[in-house]
């Protein structure tokens, strides 16, 4: 892989509107990074800038997006004490744990690598002391291990909704399973080590480590899609993938287990009586008073079986129909991004080994 740009030494951070005000103290900690920096992305690839302030004050407020010479930048801003929990989550995580390790969101992970790899653009030696605590190869092994076990936990969904009303999702599950499978792969020593958190660049890690003509690249290739191969057939041969690279085996739980969260970025109003969820600001969805009561114990913490204990306490009645409605209600959020959370939490029955990733 050729060496990224060294950006740090073009981005002029003095011309950004109201630059003044983002950098204003001693203390506050600038740079830049993204898949440029990464070795990925091309001259259309947004940059990424960061901006830590000791006071969290200072960091609240939506992403900024700037338009700089060649650059599109995006800005986030963030509170030293954020950056110090997301180390100690990276750092401090057991990898012979998958649950410990899928409780890591990908965007930990995700902040903690771009951190690493980034250039400073103000106060350098603020941000050279503030990567003493960081470690790519660290981050390198739990991304292996995350993805992996995000792999099998997605191949578990997939092998459950087999045998569901709806099969055809057992395909997407199991594409997106096929993806993180590789990722983690490529992450892993023997496929490369390359720790870069985004299965977007998957089979461009695999072909620059092996080339296109290498069993390790055309096996996974082949599987990019369905083909000819009835689902079933297109999940096993994934299945059959992900196992030979190092991704543990998981079994489905029921969809009552499950735990579903709120997408924060999806809003409830109320117009008149008609309770609307409104998806980030594009799409606009209708809900019955069955829905309507479930959205709001939808909190990460309950599962779906406890949702329907509750609606039950509450007066709802018939039990079966009010199961049945909120399954078919919770997978279709669930698909439509309204909804975060497995709807069949993997079970992994065995810790896993250290050295794995």
């Amino acid at each position: 892989m050729t060496a990224p740009p060294v950006l740090s030494s073009v981005f002029d951070l003095s011309r950004l509107p109201e630059h003044d005000r983002f950098v204003a103290e001693p203390s506050d900690i600038a740079y830049v990074s993204g898949s440029r920096l990464a070795g990925f992305g091309n001259a259309r690839s947004d940059l990424d800038l960061f901006v830590v302030y000791e006071d969290p004050a200072r960091a609240k407020g939506a992403p900024r997006m700037f338009i700089l010479d060649e650059f599109r930048v995006d800005m986030e801003r963030y509170s030293r004490t954020t950056l110090d929990e997301v180390v100690r989550a990276v750092n401090e995580v057991d990898l012979a744990d998958p649950v410990a390790v899928l409780g890591l969101a990908h965007a930990t992970i995700d902040l903690y690598y771009r951190t690493a790899i980034g250039e400073p653009v103000a106060n350098g030696e603020g941000f050279h002391a503030l990567l003493e605590a960081f470690d790519r190869e660290r981050c390198r092994a739990v991304y292996a291990r995350w993805a992996a076990c995000r792999a099998a936990s997605l191949l578990a969904e997939a092998r459950a909704l087999l045998a569901s009303p709806h099969p055809d999702r057992a395909y997407l599950r199991a594409r997106r399973a096929l993806s993180l499978a590789v990722d983690s792969f490529a992450a892993s020593e023997g496929g490369g080590g390359d720790g870069y958190p985004s299965a977007k660049w998957c089979f461009v890690k695999l072909a620059r480590r092996f080339g296109h003509d290498a069993p390790e690249f055309r096996r996974p290739w082949a599987l990019k899609a369905r083909g000819d191969r009835t689902v079933e057939a297109y999940v096993a041969e994934v299945a059959a993938y992900a196992s030979s690279v190092g991704v543990p085996s998981a079994v489905a739980g029921t969809i009552e287990e499950a735990r579903l969260a709120r997408d924060p970025q999806t809003v409830l109003f109320e117009v008149g009586a008609r309770p609307l969820l409104v998806q980030r600001k594009t799409r606009v969805f209708e809900l019955n008073p069955v829905g309507l009561r479930a959205w709001r114990l939808f909190d990460g913490a309950r599962t779906l079986g406890e949702v329907v204990e509750t609606l039950l306490a509450e007066g709802f009645p018939n039990r079966e129909a009010v199961t049945s409605h909120l399954a078919r209600f919770a997978t279709q959020l669930r698909d439509d991004g309204l909804l975060l959370g497995d709807l069949y939490p993997a079970r992994f029955t065995d810790r896993l080994t250290e050295g794995a990733a």
